[in-house]
């Protein structure tokens, strides 16, 4: 998030789109980051929930 602001903050005030272009890339990672890791989430609790089903925990 840190490298995302600093990169935009150059971007916008000085014009510069490389560092535009630098700071969306670094923000899509960082919502990859968060999907992936929602994905793991989701999965744990569905595995949970059929096991309490199956009474094996």
């Amino acid at each position: 998030m840190l490298r995302y602001a600093s990169k935009a903050k150059n971007g916008v005030l000085y014009g510069e789109q490389a560092n535009l272009d630098e700071a969306m890339s670094k923000l899509k990672s960082l919502f990859k980051y968060y999907g992936i890791l929602a994905i793991i989430f989701i999965a744990m609790y569905i595995m949970m929930f059929f096991s309490k089903v199956a009474g094996v925990a």
